[in-house]
């Protein structure tokens, strides 16, 4: 595992971002799933997470106004409300009067948080994982390499970012993508060579046995979701050995985390016997 340290000022948004996706997560009644979501995607790249707090903007007006209708003199009626995560999974709301009213009540503090916390953004002036995934990237030139990530959101912002090294040309993988197209980028990249940048949906389907180091932006977070990451990478017409690094923080909120995460990703490395990890 490969650890970079954020600077001051990612840290203290770090710790707001953390403050606002608990207290969004206890406005809806998320069991902790809320703001579990809101973190990982935090702690994939906080400068991606921008998009996910607008769209809670979005969900928790829409919520509150339906609420504000429905129980306008209606004061003993139940009510169901859906919507689709960030994720586009539907989410159902059976709001009881009182937990209705309670939503309502808390709606405007969390707002507010939510306004400050996207204006915070203003003051991230650098990045510093960004950076340190270049630093390496670049002590691997020459080779064929893949950065890997959960989220589209991720990797959209990672392409802007290493589009403007000029010794960089990635090719973007993303499930949003046709097959048709990710097979011709594909062989555009074994043509002309680049950097492939995906998440591990737009992946889905496709093998590459032809690349030599992964640079795992993130990890999964089941040991399920590794053993798919590394087997893309090891099956039949491998040559040599494919070297894995994962990227990680280093502070008291994630480490222990990534710590298990990296004792699995070793572990299921050693199982396949055909990967090195870093």
């Amino acid at each position: 595992m490969v650890r970079y340290h954020m600077n001051e000022r990612e840290a203290a948004f770090y710790k707001i971002f953390d403050e606002t996706a608990r207290a969004v997560d206890r406005l809806v009644r998320g069991n902790s799933l809320v703001q579990q979501s809101l973190m990982t995607r935090a702690m994939s790249c906080l400068y991606s997470v921008e998009s996910a707090l607008m769209n809670q903007q979005s969900r928790l007006r829409e919520r509150r106004n339906y609420l504000a209708h429905s129980f306008r003199g209606k004061p003993q009626q139940q009510t169901l409300f859906d919507m689709e995560d960030d994720d586009g999974q539907l989410e159902l709301f059976d709001d009881s009067p009182e937990q209705a009213a309670e939503f309502l009540s808390g709606y405007e503090d969390v707002k507010n948080l939510l306004d400050n916390t996207l204006r915070q953004f203003e003051d991230l002036e650098t990045d510093s994982k960004s950076e340190a995934a270049i630093e390496i990237l670049q002590k691997h030139t020459g080779l064929n390499t893949c950065v890997l990530s959960q989220y589209e959101g991720t990797v959209s912002y990672l392409h802007t970012v290493f589009a403007e090294e000029e010794s960089m040309h990635p090719i973007t993988l993303t499930s949003h993508i046709s097959a048709d197209e990710i097979q011709s980028r594909l062989l555009d990249y074994r043509s002309h060579g680049g950097l492939l940048l995906a998440t591990d949906a737009g992946l889905r389907g496709f093998d590459l046995p032809d690349i030599d180091v992964v640079l795992h932006y993130d990890l999964p977070w089941s040991p399920e979701g590794l053993y798919l990451r590394i087997e893309r990478f090891n099956r039949i017409g491998r040559q040599g050995v494919v070297k894995m690094i994962g990227l990680v923080e280093e502070n008291a909120v994630t480490t222990k985390l990534w710590d298990k995460l990296s004792d699995k990703l070793l572990a299921i490395a050693a199982n396949l016997g055909r990967g090195d990890t870093d």
